[in-house]
């Protein structure tokens, strides 16, 4: 038995599924595209930079690429820039970066005094390996890293540099396309963890598509018995529709009305508008055409009207046949 209860339950899980809209940042403004947004990437790799996030980044980086590597807190003694590399230094590790491409002749050289040696290509094209010893991380990987070890690092970051933190992620995740994928990923995630519930969901839509397809058959057949069936349609997902194209009083326009039964809203609804002028095919301005049809004895048929949830097919069927009556005593002193 479909219940409100049932539709108010479908519409909080269905809402559920949404993301909210990001909002731009000041990282989105800066010329250059996605080189221009590689330039904070030092910074933040720094971990004595004034972020206040530490090893953050750097952990992000590492975690994505190897899965296994310097235990954290890594104190970051230098991050230099050479042959179009950035070079990495902690006590245990030396860790080279290579921003989309790795340039030619490049020289990851490893430090045998340290325990810990990486060579990493954040970003490039996923479809081309890159040359040994470099390891792949896409960006989107990168940023999944950094949102899971976020949380550790809250406390001791600095506000500011977290809320720019943020915004760089956001600007990255849109000049890489990281976003949607992560999206995809999230959608899959949801999925997993809800499987159940989606796939009762489902088939509640389901059931309510046939429930509603199956009512609109009904109501129309009643109401045709009564006599007003004349322009009635059942239309795909349970869409009782009537639509009739009248002349206005006293005015050149056409008016069309239309009353549609939905069930899956519990709703009766029902619009007026006006189209052109049948001599001379034109609309009128918008506020003319709002004067005009709240002034016709139309406008009182138009509006919305609940369903009762508990017996829907009765209440519908009394409502619409009412309405349909004083819509058809209104056409014929119209016509």
């Amino acid at each position: 038995m479909l219940t409100q209860a049932k539709l108010d339950q479908a519409l909080l899980e269905l809402r559920a599924l949404r993301r909210p809209q990001r909002r731009a940042t000041l990282f989105d403004l800066l010329p250059g595209g996605l080189a221009a947004l590689q330039g904070p990437l030092p910074f933040f790799l720094d971990s004595r930079g004034a972020h206040g996030l530490g090893d953050l980044v750097l952990s992000a980086v590492l975690r994505g690429a190897r899965g296994d590597a310097e235990p954290p807190p890594r104190a970051v003694a230098a991050v230099v820039r050479e042959g179009g590399l950035l070079r990495v230094e902690t006590r245990l590790s030396r860790v080279w970066v290579a921003l989309d491409r790795v340039p030619e002749g490049a020289d990851p050289a490893p430090d045998p005094a340290k325990r810990h040696n990486a060579a990493i290509l954040l970003g490039g094209d996923p479809g081309e390996p890159p040359p040994a010893p470099f390891l792949p991380l896409p960006y989107p990987q990168f940023l999944d890293q950094l949102r899971r070890f976020l949380p550790a690092y809250l406390r001791a970051a600095d506000p500011h540099w977290l809320q720019c933190l943020a915004d760089w992620m956001t600007a990255l995740e849109r000049a890489t396309g990281a976003s949607a994928m992560k999206d995809l990923t999230d959608a899959l995630r949801f999925y997993d963890r809800n499987r159940e519930k989606i796939e009762s969901l489902l088939a509640f839509r389901r059931e309510l598509a046939e429930e509603s397809d199956a009512f609109a058959k009904r109501l129309e057949a009643k109401l045709r018995a009564a006599g007003l069936g004349d322009g009635l349609a059942v239309e795909p997902g349970g869409r009782l529709v009537l639509a009739r194209a009248v002349r206005l009083e006293n005015h050149p326009y056409e008016a069309l009305w239309t009353a549609e039964v939905r069930l899956e809203e519990l709703a009766l609804r029902t619009t007026l508008t006006l189209r052109r002028d049948l001599a001379t095919r034109r609309r009128p301005p918008a506020d003319e055409a709002a004067r005009l049809i709240e002034g016709s004895p139309l406008a009182a048929l138009a509006g919305e009207r609940r369903i009762n949830p508990e017996n829907p097919e009765a209440l519908a069927y009394q409502a619409l046949r009412s309405l349909l009556q004083a819509a058809h005593e209104t056409f014929a002193r119209l016509a």
